[in-house]
């Protein structure tokens, strides 16, 4: 469909296709994509894909698996930040899931901040302002 993002995993060395993940919510604008390290247990990453929905302004960061597509997992962000960027740390609260780091300009104000969440809960972890 018109809109559609699709994530393409191609091999680094070979560039043979390796997976096509689809069903990613076609009202939103896609801003950044990561893998994140398999938590559902079927020892193929997740990939998450940042994106804000132009209409509502919701930041949203959904997560599908690398095989059936299927989707695992959606963090909600604060709707008043513009998202940048995001990246996955290390599990800090020891759940089996990494944490999804997303660093928007926030607020009136257009504050540079990070907000860490988990990326299999979507549970609030930290918030970083700069």
């Amino acid at each position: 469909p018109t809109g559609e993002t699709v994530v393409r995993v191609a091999d680094a060395a070979t560039n043979a296709r390796q997976a096509v993940v689809r069903g990613y919510n076609p009202n939103f604008t896609p801003v950044k994509l990561v893998a994140v390290s398999d938590f559902t247990g079927n020892g193929i990453e997740e990939y998450a894909v940042l994106g804000r929905n132009p209409d509502t302004g919701q930041v949203t960061a959904e997560l599908r698996d690398g095989t059936s597509c299927d989707a695992v997992s959606r963090v909600w962000f604060n709707k008043d930040c513009t998202p940048l960027d995001m990246v996955t740390i290390v599990d800090i609260n020891a759940n089996g899931a990494e944490e999804l780091v997303m660093l928007g300009r926030c607020g009136t104000e257009s504050q540079l901040r990070a907000y860490v969440k988990d990326a299999k809960t979507g549970a609030f972890l930290r918030r970083l302002d700069f």
